[in-house]
């Protein structure tokens, strides 16, 4: 990832500004992740529309990563479960030490 500008890091000293930015990594990951895992699948968009019954464009955002606050939990299961996945959540305190233990729930 680049570098940020003196303007942007000054931008981001409004928390709204900081939480957007936030949003935005945090989304682009999980677009990453489920265009992957779709395309493991070897399903195209319209085909994961069928199966899910999600629509193609609302598919299509969450890949970009381009919803505003990001697909429900519940439209994420239903994405997974129709390309052959479980959803897996894992909790974990942020500055646990590597092994500490983690609450873990599939769905």
């Amino acid at each position: 990832m680049r570098e940020l500008t003196a303007n942007e890091r000054e931008l981001l000293t409004d928390p709204d500004a900081l939480a957007a930015y936030d949003n935005y990594e945090v989304l682009t990951k999980m677009g990453e992740l489920l265009r992957e895992m779709r395309q493991h699948a070897g399903l195209s968009q319209q085909q994961l529309q069928e199966l899910s019954g999600i629509h193609q464009s609302d598919i299509s955002r969450a890949e970009r990563g381009m919803a505003e606050r990001g697909p429900s939990l519940s439209v994420l299961a239903r994405m997974v479960h129709a390309t052959g996945y479980s959803l897996v959540l894992s909790l974990r305190k942020r500055d646990a030490a590597p092994g500490s233990p983690e609450l873990t729930v599939e769905i």
